[in-house]
């Protein structure tokens, strides 16, 4: 589709543009922006090693400035207050890093968890950044969990449930202490581990916790399950999640995940839940909250990554080639044709975005971006 100067700023103001629309020179060029941030990302070396690195735009081009290996694949990026960024082992992984690529390239420092533990990939903090949650999987149980870590030692401190089955993605409240985890719904074999393809239906859903207030910041804190949001699809299973603020609703990236890889169909790829203001919602009555974006076939039933927008949701989908707009109630708005895209960005108050596809610029460092990216503030 031809898009307008006004649709290219709002994409590409940060530089970071597949190929197929723009590049970052010519982005940074043509609006004569220079970005306020790098970029921290994970990818795979030679011979199945796998690194982290931090990526300076300087003179039109993405440079690497720092990296370090890592034991295996990554997921999940966070930069924490202190300019260290919380690297997730993708699932089924054991470790996390926390790596200051400021201080001395070699200071990392690493938490592995117990045998018979699995993490899935994503991690987040909470209560003042003092604490660390992570999805996990018990493997010999299938059961879905939140581990609770100090962020000083990054050992595990205390165990929660997770409302469901293959949590994956943990968002939290802007405003309030609620976090949202995303039960992807599939099964996790003990020996065989994670069954894509089983003929038993998914358990999808979504489980909201209120955060228990501590007025002693050393106390360890406590997850409540307050309410639980089903999907009403049998191989739909929610991955990442956004929350739309001025809105108040929390968007959902949906994979379909079927028997064999058999072909899902038109089947939507957004969630939208609308979340209540208080809790004067009764809990058990979820279906009216939740609605689904339109099947749109060039998704390929798959979206790799969501954020929210000012008027809606962006969401990736690196099978289709696409990322795609969507406004609050479920429409598409506009899609663009892109190289495998995955990864979303939003950047300050919501109103640039960006993706990280085939970029050029890294292209030709010869590396392949993996799942997600995170923005480091200059």
């Amino acid at each position: 589709m031809e898009i307008s100067r006004r649709k290219l700023f709002y994409i590409l103001l940060a530089g970071i543009a597949s190929k197929s629309i723009l590049d970052a020179s010519i982005a940074a060029k043509y609006f004569s922006v220079e970005l306020p941030f790098g970029l921290i990302i994970t990818w795979r070396a030679a011979a199945d090693k796998y690194q982290v690195g931090m990526f300076e735009f300087v003179t039109n081009k993405w440079l690497l400035r720092k990296s370090i290996p890592l034991p295996s694949r990554a997921h999940q990026l966070t930069v924490l207050p202190d300019r260290s960024i919380l690297i997730t082992a993708r699932r089924p992984g054991d470790w996390l890093f926390r790596w200051w690529p400021e201080r001395s390239q070699h200071e990392v420092q690493e938490g592995w968890l117990e045998s018979g533990l699995q993490y899935n990939g994503h991690s987040m903090t909470v209560c003042d950044h003092r604490w660390i949650l992570s999805s996990a999987t018990e493997k010999i149980s299938d059961s879905g969990l939140l581990i609770l870590h100090s962020t000083n030692t990054l050992q595990p401190v205390k165990l929660f449930d997770s409302g469901g089955k293959d949590p994956h993605d943990i968002m939290i409240h802007p405003q309030q202490p609620i976090i949202w985890v995303a039960n992807g719904g599939v099964h996790t074999h003990p020996d065989l581990g994670r069954q894509s393809y089983s003929e038993q239906a998914l358990h999808a859903s979504i489980a909201q916790f209120d955060i228990d207030s501590i007025e002693n910041s050393a106390a360890i804190p406590h997850f409540s399950l307050s309410n639980i949001f089903y999907l009403n699809h049998a191989w739909l299973s929610p991955r990442h999640l956004s929350f739309q603020q001025y809105s108040h609703k929390l968007g959902v990236a949906l994979q379909c995940l079927t028997p064999r890889n058999r072909v899902c169909g038109d089947v939507p790829t957004l969630a939208i839940i609308s979340i209540p203001a208080s809790e004067s919602h009764d809990q058990g009555d979820t279906a009216d909250l939740i609605h689904y974006g339109q099947a749109e076939p060039d998704m390929l039933g798959y979206a790799g990554d969501i954020t929210a927008t000012r008027s809606g949701f962006l969401l990736s989908s690196p099978r289709g080639n696409v990322i795609s707009e969507w406004s609050l109630d479920g429409r598409l708005q506009y899609r663009i044709t892109a190289d495998k895209p995955c990864g979303l960005l939003s950047y300050g108050s919501g109103q640039f975005h960006y993706y990280k596809g085939a970029l050029l610029s890294i292209s030709k460092l010869h590396i392949n971006p993996d799942n997600h990216i995170a923005s480091f503030p200059y």
